[in-house]
């Protein structure tokens, strides 16, 4: 009786410092299949982006870890900073993503939720990484945490078009939007919509037909189809992507 009482509290214990220190992890493409992330420290074959930092946040984000989040952020932010200065002095010729802002995409399928004051330190991280010019990317939320985010506004259109916060559905895909690259996958009798300027300067809605076939899209050009002088008149790249037929928004359920 006498373990069972001491087991119990030190279980609750156990588990309070697990909700409020989760761990995180910096993952990396692996050689054998470049679709497939895993973390750097466990996985040798996980090879570093340049200028894109994978991370992933292993649990729930509330008031009680959000600056343990930050911190890891931070502290890996250096550390990209670090590895970009040294293969970038061993480069000589540019590369797709040397005329890009870097990123930090956020892999949030281990975030089974998501507070409100949670999502406003998000806001004030996407403006804290836009002063260091890199950009916000998320990717594979559930469709609670990505109501939430939406709600308070992550994915409303900015000043620059390249630091809007964008969350796509597959983490490969993220990845690939954050290098400058964009997957389009859809039925070849869809009509998109695409945004047109009028003569007024609003933004109408128009249809369109979107490629037949998967591609590849350079990001800048699609991104300076975004600009326009007055903001509110301004899609957000989301609406942007969802009219190139990107998969953006929580990643699909599953069921068992």
């Amino acid at each position: 009786q006498a373990g069972i009482d001491a087991a119990v509290p030190a279980d609750v214990l156990h588990l309070f410092y697990r909700t409020t220190r989760p761990t995180y992890s910096v993952l990396g493409r692996m050689r054998s299949n470049e679709r497939l992330y895993r973390s750097r420290r466990q996985f040798r074959d996980a090879c570093p982006l340049e200028k894109v930092l994978v991370f992933r946040f292993n649990g729930p984000m509330h008031f009680a870890n959000r600056e343990v989040f930050i911190t890891g952020i931070w502290a890996e932010v250096e550390a990209q900073d670090r590895l970009d200065e040294i293969t970038g002095a061993a480069k000589t010729a540019p590369t797709p993503t040397s005329t890009l802002p870097k990123a930090v995409v956020l892999d949030c399928s281990p975030m089974t939720h998501i507070d409100m004051s949670a999502c406003r330190r998000l806001l004030k991280l996407r403006d804290e990484l836009k002063e260091c010019e890199y950009r916000l990317v998320l990717a594979q939320t559930n469709h609670e945490t990505h109501a939430k985010m939406q709600a308070m506004k992550l994915f409303e259109a900015l000043d620059d078009p390249f630091y809007d916060v964008v969350c796509l559905s597959d983490l490969h895909d993220a990845v690939c939007y954050a290098e400058g690259h964009i997957r389009t996958e859809v039925d070849p009798d869809h009509q998109g919509v695409v945004h047109e300027e009028e003569p007024s300067g609003m933004i109408r809605p128009t249809k369109s037909m979107i490629r037949r076939s998967t591609s590849w899209t350079g990001l800048t050009s699609v991104l300076e189809k975004s600009k326009v002088h007055n903001l509110a008149r301004r899609p957000s790249v989301t609406d942007i992507l969802k009219s190139q037929g990107v998969a953006v928004g929580p990643r699909p359920p599953t069921y068992s």
